[in-house]
C-alpha cells in the first residue's frame, strides 16, 4: 500500500495503534496523612457505568501507583467508570491497622468517577 498525503499517513497510523482505539489507565491514589505505602499490594479496580463486564484493574504499589488492565489485555474504551479498592485476603492488609472507611470497597459508594480518556488517575481515600 502506497499512501501518498500526509494526513493518509497519519490516519493509517492511528487506525492501526493501540491507544487510539482505547485506554489502559495508570494513576496514584493517596491517604492523607499516612504513609505512601499504606496501600501497598492492594488492588484497584473500574467498572463502565454502560456496561457492568467493561472492567480493569491494577495493583498498588508502594509509592501508591497503580496500571490498570483488562483480563483479556484489552484497551478501555472511552466513558465514565466507577472505581473501588480491592483489599488483599490474606489477612495481612496494611490498611488493616486504622479505621479504613469501608465505603471505598463498592463502586457505588466509593465517589470515585473516572472519565476516560484521562491522563493520569488520582485517588484521595478520605476518613
Amino acid at each position: 500500500m502506497v499512501l501518498t498525503a500526509e494526513s493518509e499517513i497519519r490516519d493509517s497510523y492511528l487506525a492501526e495503534s493501540a491507544w487510539w482505539n482505547g485506554f489502559a489507565p495508570s494513576g496514584h491514589v493517596a491517604i492523607p496523612g499516612r504513609a505512601s505505602d499504606a496501600l501497598d499490594g492492594q488492588g484497584i479496580e473500574i467498572c463502565s457505568d454502560t456496561d457492568p463486564s467493561v472492567r480493569a484493574s491494577g495493583v498498588i504499589d508502594a509509592g501508591g501507583y497503580f496500571e490498570l488492565n483488562t483480563r483479556d489485555g484489552s484497551t478501555l474504551p472511552e466513558g465514565t467508570y466507577r472505581a473501588r479498592l480491592v483489599l488483599r485476603a490474606d489477612g495481612r492488609s496494611r490498611v488493616s491497622g486504622f479505621r479504613f472507611p469501608w465505603r471505598y470497597l463498592v463502586f457505588s459508594s466509593s465517589g470515585w468517577v473516572i472519565e476516560l480518556p484521562s491522563d493520569r488517575l488520582e485517588l484521595v481515600v478520605r476518613a
